[in-house]
């Protein structure tokens, strides 16, 4: 079996070739799937990331949930671990931060542990296991706070037969792709 490291540079290697219409196009249709759930078209509450490096966009996904008055949490990198801290519709100025990663002014931190959450990846298989940016901040996040739903947005290229995991990788729940709907385990 491939070793993770091996694994992200292949799957990253492959993302970041994409052509940004054809990301655009793929994210559109994914994002469309996601926003028809009712795991999202219930919750209150979404934590979702900010793309980069060619993952799938969430931009739409964050202006819908900002118009059907759900709470948008965004992750920050502080000091070797990810806060959740609440992105409001007029945060308009984003700010480069960790790994380049857009974040926005960080006032008011979630202190509510209930909702959804769109975790991201470089390479995912059909369990629920993903293959990180090697740091683990969201394994160790979620190990320490429960949430209703973990769902990835995925491009069909990052999906592979098995990503290796150790005790302390938690699956996500739910993959959607351009393709598919994947509910694992």
């Amino acid at each position: 079996m491939q070793e993770k490291k091996d694994i992200r540079h292949q799957i990253l290697t492959k993302r970041l070739d994409i052509e940004k219409e054809e990301l655009y196009s793929k994210s559109e249709t994914i994002c469309n799937s996601f926003l028809s759930l009712p795991q999202y078209q219930n919750a209150d509450l979404l934590y979702i990331y900010m793309d980069f490096k060619n993952e799938v966009v969430t931009k739409q996904i964050i202006v819908d949930a900002h118009q059907k008055g759900k709470k948008v949490a965004i992750p920050k990198v502080q000091n070797d671990q990810i806060v959740f801290y609440y992105l409001e519709p007029n945060d308009k100025e984003l700010k480069e931060g960790f790994f380049g990663i857009r974040e926005p002014e960080m006032t008011k931190p979630v202190k509510d542990k209930s909702g959804i959450m769109v975790v991201p990846g470089i390479a995912f298989d059909e369990k629920g296991y993903r293959v990180g940016y090697g740091k683990g901040y969201y394994d160790r996040y979620l190990q320490e706070n429960k949430v209703a739903q973990k769902i990835s947005l995925v491009l069909e290229l990052q999906m592979i037969e098995k990503v290796p995991y150790d005790a302390y990788d938690i699956p996500v729940d739910m993959i959607i792709t351009e393709k598919r709907l994947i509910h694992c385990r």
